[in-house]
């Protein structure tokens, strides 16, 4: 490889592009314009170099007539899709469709419907009992398919405003506070869910080899409390000092379980859930 010759001229061809899209409605089949689509596209093409089209960093909104399009599309074998509006039940995260719903996508016949779900609203107060502004309360474990969350207002208060019913959790986070975590069961007519945050915990942590010499750069991310994912996603995940010290001070009083990995040119280090208070 290292003796080919650069050639003078180089002809790239690109792949005729297609346009992909649907439209998203209501149950009674009227258009909901504002929907976000989340896409991922892949083939066997891509795989076999492992590549797919995981367009993270684009939101697809639907038109006043729900419709999306996304154009210059290359040749495909599956596509997953996620929708997320604040009136329904969303599912932002990917998932599959069908081959049938597939080939209407890429006719641009397709019709998603999203539904009406259930109202859940509460209030978050600090230890003094004064309400909490921006703080993030959270809907479902990670990676849950139906994970979203909403912040509160200058007087503590959130509300989301459709949920599919059934089991799930609520983890509220404000920096400086202890975390809260409650189940629910989402049903008609449920009464606010409130949360009453306590003051937050330090928790240190030091890594240090088999030589008892602290170890630097080793990635620290809380993962699971009362024995649910609620963590993973919290801006206190970090990497050790050059003292091998991670420190996360607003931490909750009980044990939480902790990851930690380390990448390296010869060793790989992962420690998962290792449970710390």
């Amino acid at each position: 490889a290292g003796n080919d010759l650069v050639p003078a001229e180089f002809t790239f061809a690109y792949e005729q592009g297609h346009t992909i899209g649907g439209v998203v409605q209501n149950e009674q089949g009227k258009p909901i314009p504002g929907v976000q689509v989340h896409l991922s596209l892949s083939s066997q093409k891509f795989e076999q170099v492992g590549m797919c089209l995981a367009l993270w960093d684009r939101v697809f909104l639907t038109d006043a007539k729900g419709r999306w399009r996304l154009g210059h599309v290359p040749p495909i074998d599956s596509i997953s899709v996620g929708l997320e509006h604040p009136d329904y039940i969303s599912a932002p995260d990917l998932a599959l469709v069908s081959a049938v719903t597939q080939r209407k996508i890429k006719a641009c016949t397709a019709v998603m419907v999203m539904k009406k779900g259930v109202p859940v609203s509460g209030r978050v107060t600090d230890p003094a009992g004064k309400p909490v502004a921006n703080a993030t309360v959270i809907l479902g474990k990670y990676y849950s398919p139906n994970r979203i969350s909403v912040s509160t207002d200058k007087q503590g208060h959130y509300r989301f405003a459709s949920l599919a019913l059934g089991g799930t959790v609520l983890t509220v986070t404000r920096s400086g506070l202890a975390p809260g975590l409650r189940s629910i069961n989402v049903q008609a007519a449920m009464k606010p869910i409130d949360f009453h945050l306590e003051k937050g915990n330090t928790l240190r942590v030091r890594v240090v080899g088999r030589d008892g010499k602290p170890i630097a750069g080793v990635f620290v991310t809380p993962d699971s409390w009362r024995g649910k994912r609620v963590l993973c996603d919290l801006e206190v995940k970090g990497r050790t000092d050059s003292e091998g010290r991670w420190a996360w001070t607003w931490a909750p009083k009980d044990a939480v379980k902790i990851d930690f990995g380390l990448t390296g040119h010869v060793n790989y280090m992962s420690i998962r859930q290792l449970p710390l208070v």
